[in-house]
């Protein structure tokens, strides 16, 4: 009875360390849901979780006409749910969005950064297949291939290319179906091993698409990682919808966290916490 009660207590205590070291904290929560039509700003404080919520938006369109909106009226985009989902971000057009929010040590706590969200993306209403929706990290314009961003986009087709400061850093363009799912996970560390702030000198990248795209935390697929230009306190997060005529995508479910590594000291005094136990234990 003895060793059983024993047992207990360090499965307990363990379990308690892991999730001690392993929980995240929500820097910021979108789901875009609005009960009106709108901009991207519109009632931020209904759709929004996290320490740094509200977080507003910076939006624009590269063409006339363009743009992004909330509420969009059951617009299809290929989102689940069809045409009777609208709980996204509608861009079209050559529509831009970029939240506002500027990164850095303050707001990440030292630790990596998990920027997940859901990319609804293809040939749809007509567009070529050629025609792309982007991700960026950086400052300004969120096109991908500006200078200084890190950041990638998807064409209706499934191809998909990975950018770094103007370069081409993973063509995947020519690749038909080379995406599978409409869930993306950004990752950025300060350290190759995916922990550590990615504003204290060099910064890490890992990008995932989701096999699942309804759960950011399960069956990623990992894409490209690498060592990207170093992100500064103002970098951003931001979305651009590129192409001719009635082109259309969706961004739905976004989630910042940011991502503390294993405490070796927490560790550490949990260890020498079990053995405490155990040798009381044993002396009884």
């Amino acid at each position: 009875m003895k060793k059983t009660f024993l047992n207990v207590i360090v499965a307990t205590s363990v379990l308690a360390v892991a999730q001690t070291v392993s929980a995240q904290t929500a820097i910021l929560t979108d789901n875009f849901t609005v009960t009106s039509g709108g901009d991207a700003n519109n009632q931020l404080s209904a759709r929004q979780t996290g320490t740094e919520a509200p977080s507003s938006y910076s939006q624009g369109s590269i063409y006339s006409g363009g743009g992004d909106q909330t509420g969009n009226g059951g617009t299809y985009v290929g989102q689940p749910g069809g045409a009777a989902n609208s709980d996204y971000l509608l861009l079209y057009n050559g529509g831009w969005v970029q939240n506002d929010l500027a990164f850095n040590d303050t707001v990440d706590g030292g630790n990596a950064l998990s920027i997940s969200f859901n990319l609804y993306q293809g040939a749809y209403n007509g567009q070529p297949s050629t025609d792309w929706t982007s991700f960026s990290l950086g400052l300004g314009n969120p096109a991908p291939n500006d200078a200084g961003n890190f950041g990638f986009l998807v064409q209706g087709n499934g191809g998909m290319q990975v950018f770094n400061g103007g370069s081409d850093v993973d063509n995947q363009s020519a690749t038909v179906g080379y995406v599978t799912s409409d869930g993306w996970t950004v990752i950025v560390s300060g350290n190759a091993n995916g922990t550590g702030s990615p504003f204290d000198g060099t910064t890490y990248v890992s990008l995932y698409n989701n096999s699942d795209p309804a759960d950011s935390e399960t069956g990623l697929g990992l894409v490209y990682t690498g060592q990207i230009n170093a992100l500064s306190a103002g970098d951003e997060v931001g979305w651009l919808n590129y192409g001719s005529g009635y082109n259309e995508s969706g961004i739905a479910n976004l989630d910042i966290q940011a991502v503390p590594e294993p405490s070796a000291a927490m560790l550490g005094a949990g260890g020498l916490g079990l053995l405490a136990l155990m040798r009381r234990f044993r002396r009884a």
